[in-house]
């Protein structure tokens, strides 16, 4: 637990590190500005304007900074978790026709066992048996099925996430390539549109994965129901 801990702490202390260098991006100066319903009236707004050094080295620190967020905070991720989503969904398939092979031999081998060693076996387990023995298949199947459910559950939450973030990695690379190499990809309105629509995908997608959790986690639920119903005694 105390690990755990660590773990999201370090993390969160580096996310704030890794934006903490845009707090000094910009500096704000008040401007008057001419009102719309009144020409002989100004009123006081606010423009922003980059600060001397960012201005001086705008190309070479937006080129790190993106290129940075991109590899660190998108590829990389976004990589780990597409191999280890393989290996996952590899491994399951592997386990499931393990366990057909399992129940084909089961099912050849009381076939070929005569007819009186099976009613032998029968007695013997009868008479060896109690009604705790008896749970067990019931309890391990359903260890077995509640495993199943919980990795794919995990399984379709990673591809909402990379569903995400894979168009908004495309998209920060194409900024990078037109304000690093000064070509135009992409018309102003279709470099507005693809952020708007990466943005409402974002919004979308992250309560998402809450139905997500309520849908394929029985545990989940009952974890979230008890929160609210529990009683003090």
């Amino acid at each position: 637990m105390r690990g755990t801990v660590y773990l999201i702490s370090s993390i969160f202390l580096a996310a704030v590190a890794s934006q903490a260098c845009r707090l000094g991006e910009l500096t704000f100066k008040p401007v008057q500005v001419p009102s719309l319903l009144n020409s002989t009236q100004n009123f006081e707004a606010c423009r922003y304007e980059m600060t001397p050094f960012i201005a001086r080295y705008a190309t070479v620190y937006y080129s790190i900074y993106y290129w940075s967020r991109v590899i660190l905070i998108h590829i990389v991720p976004c990589s780990t978790l597409v191999v280890l989503n393989v290996i996952l969904i590899r491994t399951m398939r592997a386990a499931h026709q393990h366990r057909r092979q399992m129940s084909r031999r089961t099912v050849v081998t009381t076939t070929e066992t005569p007819a009186s060693q099976q009613y032998e076996l029968q007695r013997m387990s009868n008479n060896t048996q109690d009604a705790d023995t008896c749970t067990l298949p019931s309890r391990r199947h359903g260890g077995r099925h509640s495993s199943t459910r919980s990795t794919m559950m995990l399984i379709v939450v990673v591809c909402a996430f990379l569903f995400v973030e894979i168009p908004l990695c495309v998209l920060l690379l194409i900024v990078i390539v037109e304000n690093t190499f000064h070509v135009d990809v992409f018309s102003d309105m279709a470099r507005y549109t693809a952020a708007l629509v990466v943005n409402c995908f974002t919004a979308i997608t992250d309560p998402l994965n809450f139905f997500i959790y309520c849908a394929m986690s029985e545990r989940f639920r009952r974890t979230l129901c008890g929160l609210f119903t529990r009683r003090h005694e």
